[in-house]
């Protein structure tokens, strides 16, 4: 994670570059997998992208006004 002034980049990375991030559905929340479900609600914008064999999906989020 990177702070600045204008807020934080957060940067997820795994060894799975060929799957998109997909969300949880159905999940018991017990068994984890509901980052993505918080990103989408707290971040001012997402995305995702393959590098050197590993996924990255990134959030950035502004702080509180």
């Amino acid at each position: 994670m990177h702070g600045c002034p204008h807020g934080w980049l957060i940067d997820v990375s795994d060894a799975c570059p060929d799957s998109p991030p997909a969300p949880a559905v159905g999940r018991d929340p017990a068994l984890g997998g509901l980052g993505l479900h918080l990103v989408a609600r707290l971040a001012a914008a997402v995305g995702w992208a393959a590098d050197g064999g590993r996924k990255h999906v990134w959030a950035a989020v502004l702080p509180a006004v």
